[in-house]
């Protein structure tokens, strides 16, 4: 049997070969013992320090703390497991007795209390189970809760809404798709313009989300504390009017564009031509009026273009003076939010202008006419920008930005012993005053990789190998912003003493050889003097 290691329990296994460590004897024997896809429902044990360590790679919660819904979802899943592993032992151990096949299956499925039967949801969004804890016979509290000691923060949840505008208006009943870990369904927004989720989302879930009728496609990921997305679905098109007289260009000459309940007026410029920018809806259509003359076309995503050409000189409405006009950039977040002191760049006509909000979250335009298109950029990404045309009855511009999830920032680190070796395969400890001790995992390359953004910058750590065939003295080290691999060193502790005993020992033997030398000398020169 294995002895016993901590203070719960022994583990049932008999150990095929005692020089290899418990830990994995205990694994390798699960495994032989069941069906590949049913010991994957297993975690990892390995016994360090004392203690037992589970480890798995899946964002579970514990079964005593889930929805009732999930809890028997969890449960039909551990049925499911039970009847794997009884028709496996009765395949395998067909000469065995009932009582001894299921004393074997409590073995293996015996663990502490539900705390230790782990609950996640597969690729599918099928709820299934991953199981620490295996292998102790008596239900008896284990001192260590693995959830704690593998260092997984807890699982949080957020309730999650999405709606979709356009100029700034919600839409109704607008469909679009999500993708969860690659589960794609299909919704559709309420009358209000939102779509409620009936379960929440575990924190830090990223999802893709697209409206079908733009094929816009928008990532974010889910946070703490914002439970309402809106993403913009205008689509702009560009409307184009050309006025020629006899083939030559007419300038200064009033056009008038009308689409979707707005009219707006334009004059031509030096080559005849106007243009501006429109909403594009759906089974929508433009009009275009100069003097007399009126056009009309369904809109189109890929532009509207109207040529108007006559013989002779048409009676022209005078072009309206324009005077300049200012207005506000209003920017905003995802979630509807004014956000004051942000940067803005604003490119028109004769230049760029560079601009912050204030606290209300505006910004304010150079002095343009009617008519002039201008592009509003984001000050720190400036790849984000939406384009705009100055009109007399606008005051107003929205620039949503585009939040994009900052990745974390990762840092490596490797540990050499005193003989100069890679400590590998070892778990370790991080201890920085003023934090919480943080774990980590030394894996077979030599590399433990962890997040800087969990620790103080240029701050004192204390490191502490958790070997449980060596000790290590703890070692000291900080992280630097702008490092991120570290390479750390046992030092070599001899007292000094202990050194300079070993140089005067050394010394005493070269001066005995010296003298013993020299008396060898001696004697041979004597017994030469003799015998002549």
């Amino acid at each position: 049997m294995i002895e016993k290691q901590s203070n719960a329990t022994e583990i049932q296994w008999t150990m095929v070969n005692p020089s290899i460590n418990a830990g994995d004897q205990a694994n390798r024997m699960l495994k032989q013992a069941l069906p590949p896809d049913v010991a994957a429902h297993f975690a990892t044990m390995r016994i360090a320090n004392n203690k037992y360590i589970w480890q798995w790679k899946y964002d579970a919660i514990p079964l005593s703390k889930v929805s009732p819904e999930m809890a028997d979802a969890a449960h039909e899943a551990l049925g499911n497991i039970r009847q794997r592993i009884k028709g496996k032992l009765k395949e395998r151990m067909s000469n065995v007795n009932p009582e001894q096949c299921a004393h074997l299956e409590e073995c293996i499925l015996t663990c502490p209390s539900d705390d230790y039967i782990f609950c996640y949801q597969d690729s599918s969004g099928q709820t299934d189970v991953i199981i620490t804890g295996w292998g102790f016979v008596n239900p008896k509290a284990i001192d260590i809760n693995p959830w704690e000691k593998v260092g997984v923060k807890k699982t949080e949840f957020q309730e999650l809404c999405i709606g979709f505008q356009q100029d700034g208006e919600l839409i109704p009943n607008r469909q679009f798709t999500l993708n969860n870990n690659g589960a794609v369904n299909t919704f559709t927004t309420d009358g209000s313009g939102y779509y409620h989720f009936e379960k929440p989302f575990t924190l830090d879930t990223p999802l893709t989300v697209t409206d079908i009728n733009t094929s816009k496609t928008f990532n974010f990921q889910v946070t703490k504390g914002q439970g309402e997305y809106l993403f913009d679905v205008t689509v702009k098109t560009l409307v184009s009017v050309k006025v020629h007289n006899s083939g030559i260009p007419v300038a200064n000459q009033q056009i008038t564009i009308e689409c979707a309940g707005n009219c707006y007026t334009l004059v031509t410029d030096g080559m005849g031509e106007c243009s501006m920018m429109v909403t594009y809806i759906e089974n929508n259509q433009v009009i275009a009026s100069w003097a007399e003359e009126k056009e009309t076309q369904n809109l189109s995503k890929k532009g509207n273009s109207f040529i108007f050409e006559v013989q002779q000189e048409p009676s022209v409405t005078p072009p309206i003076p324009s005077e300049p006009l200012s207005a506000n950039v209003k920017v905003i977040d995802q979630a509807g939010n004014p956000i004051p002191g942000y940067p803005v760049i604003i490119e028109y006509p004769i230049g760029t202008f560079n601009n912050n909000t204030d606290d209300f979250g505006l910004a304010y335009t150079p002095p343009m006419v009617e008519g002039d298109t201008f592009v509003v950029r984001d000050g720190n990404n400036p790849d984000w920008f939406q384009d705009y045309i100055m009109q007399g009855q606008e005051n107003e511009y929205v620039l949503m930005i585009n939040n994009i999830p900052q990745p974390a920032e990762i840092a490596r680190i490797r540990i050499v012993d005193r003989n100069n070796l890679f400590v590998t395969n070892a778990p370790v400890t991080f201890t920085q005053q003023g934090m919480a001790p943080m774990e980590g995992y030394i894996n077979e390359n030599g590399d433990c990789v962890v997040d800087k953004t969990l620790f103080i910058p240029d701050a004192p750590i204390q490191t502490i190998v958790n070997d449980v065939n060596r000790q290590l003295p703890p070692i000291m080290f900080s992280m630097s912003i702008d490092e991120n691999d570290y390479l750390l060193s046992e030092e070599d502790n001899t007292p000094w003493w202990l050194i300079l005993l070993e140089v005067f020992i050394a010394l005493a033997v070269a001066v005995g050889l010296f003298f013993l030398c020299k008396a060898y000398l001696a004697g041979a020169s004597g017994i030469s003097d003799l015998v002549h």
